[in-house]
């Protein structure tokens, strides 16, 4: 019988990554009863260790009483986000009993599954100012092919649309011990491309795999009675503010936002703060609009199909329109004010939804040919 080891990201406070870890396993379970994921939280992630993460202090409080005021607004709310994720992760994410910090000590593992499968989300992507090239671990470095029988990629995404040739031939002997990669993103195909790989399929986001009607059965009950548009925003945008208000006017609508921060805006009605996942779930399942600048804020838009508007922070772009290029939606991408009337053009999700129940189809027969089916599973 088969045993699955998955490395993804799955240890940062974000709705997205925890539904995909979870879709991830969902999918992988069809085909393989044993699947693990590899709970690997690396060292230079703030949170890999709660004191760090509760007890860090913005580098412009350096003054005594202007810290001991920040950490005291600070440390409630971090403490609040961290266990609405730990107690979604610790009791829906199958985990390895043992948390590693450091790639040598996956090393103990090796034996443990027989395929490894490096998950979705941003997992071939880095930031120059933490690491100087992509994390070997995600990259299955931690493992020879000869030691098991397998290493698959699974929506994996490089975040980003293309990277230096050094990078490139940096982990281009780490790409090709896949025996089968599938990437989030069409640009993924490209890099994979000028590595040298050449069999690799383009697949939607596992929460889209994974499906609406699956996911809303894990939503909370519905917690706005109003009719209402949704704001999930990650990052700052006045755009975003703008165009929800716009919405909410010509729609007479509420406007509700979910956040991970103390701040209040006169305009918001109601605020959703530090929530489980499974309240992300409802919000967005029984809001009337959506105005993000998220990546599953938007995939789960599409999914959810919800009238919605995306603002795209110049730094995620290109994963953003690629995404709603493949599902023929990019007239859902805002960067003007002036084109807020042209989002008020009700949204058809026939076309998208075909597009995304192909690529279910694709990418189930993408799991049955490289996992099979455990051999005595029930038929």
């Amino acid at each position: 019988m088969n045993k699955i080891g998955i490395i993804t990201i799955h240890r940062v406070l974000n709705y997205g990554t925890a539904w995909q870890v979870y879709s991830t396993v969902q999918l992988l379970r069809k085909y393989c009863r044993d699947v693990t994921v590899i709970d690997y939280i690396p060292s230079r992630l703030k949170i890999a260790k709660t004191k760090d993460f509760l007890f860090e202090v913005n580098p412009a409080y350096r003054n005594s009483w202007k810290k001991i005021l920040y950490l005291a607004l600070k440390i409630p709310t971090r403490f609040l986000e961290k266990r609405a994720f730990d107690q979604f992760i610790n009791k829906q994410i199958p985990l390895t009993k043992k948390k590693f910090f450091e790639a040598d000590d996956l090393k103990e593992i090796r034996n443990d599954f027989n395929i490894f499968v490096t998950g979705s989300d941003q997992v071939w992507n880095y930031e120059e100012e933490i690491q100087s090239t992509i994390d070997k671990v995600y990259l299955l470095g931690f493992v020879e092919c000869g030691e098991i029988d397998k290493k698959i990629a699974f929506s994996a995404s490089f975040g980003r649309d293309k990277f230096s040739s050094e990078i490139i031939q940096d982990i281009a002997p780490y790409i090709k011990d896949y025996s089968a990669i599938s990437v989030r993103e069409v640009s993924g195909l490209n890099i994979l491309g000028q590595i040298g790989y050449a069999n690799a399929v383009h697949s939607l986001d596992p929460t889209l795999i994974y499906g609406k009607d699956n996911l809303i059965s894990l939503a909370s009950k519905r917690l706005v009675k109003s009719k209402y548009v949704l704001i999930y925003a990650l990052s700052p945008n006045p755009l975003v503010d703008k165009m929800a208000q716009y919405i909410a006017k010509k729609k007479d609508l509420k406007i509700v936002k979910l956040c991970n921060t103390l701040e209040k805006m006169s305009y918001i009605d109601k605020y959703f703060r530090f929530r489980k996942p499974e309240d992300f779930l409802s919000l967005f399942y029984h809001a009337d609009y959506v105005v993000t600048n998220s990546f599953h804020g938007t995939a789960f838009s599409v999914n959810f199909e919800k009238q919605f508007s995306v603002i795209a922070a110049d730094k995620f772009e290109t994963r953003m329109l690629d995404f709603l290029e493949s599902v023929n939606l990019k007239s859902r991408l805002l960067t003007l004010e002036r084109d807020f009337e042209k989002q008020l053009k009700f949204i058809d999700f026939e076309e998208s939804r075909k597009i995304i129940n192909d690529n279910r189809e694709k990418m189930e027969e993408f799991l049955k040919n490289n996992i099979g089916r455990d051999n005595n599973e029930k038929k």
